[in-house]
């Protein structure tokens, strides 16, 4: 999925009338280094939430905020850097 600086939670709350299939797989910076405390839990919370299988949070996610990723989302989430690589299903969509 691509959420294009809208926000990682925006970009995972499609609107219930357009059609979408599961989210497997976000990787970028969530922009939440400067964030207050609420919208990086509800950042995490979507996660959960949407079952998201792989996070793998980049740099301008911000190094702290990426440790909770790693504490909260165990296995799910994936290292991200210079050059990380991730499988692609076939089936991949950008939502943005």
């Amino acid at each position: 999925m691509q959420a294009c600086r809208r926000g990682i939670c925006a970009g995972l709350c499609i609107p219930p009338d357009r059609p979408r299939d599961r989210i497997y797989d976000v990787i970028g910076g969530m922009h939440l280094r400067s964030a207050p405390e609420a919208r990086r839990q509800a950042a995490l919370q979507a996660f959960e939430r949407f079952q998201v299988e792989m996070i793998a949070p980049c740099h301008c996610t911000g190094w702290h905020e990426a440790l909770a990723f790693y504490e909260r989302l165990g296995e799910k989430a994936a290292g991200c850097g210079a050059n990380a690589r991730f499988p692609v299903r076939d089936s991949a969509t950008l939502v943005g």
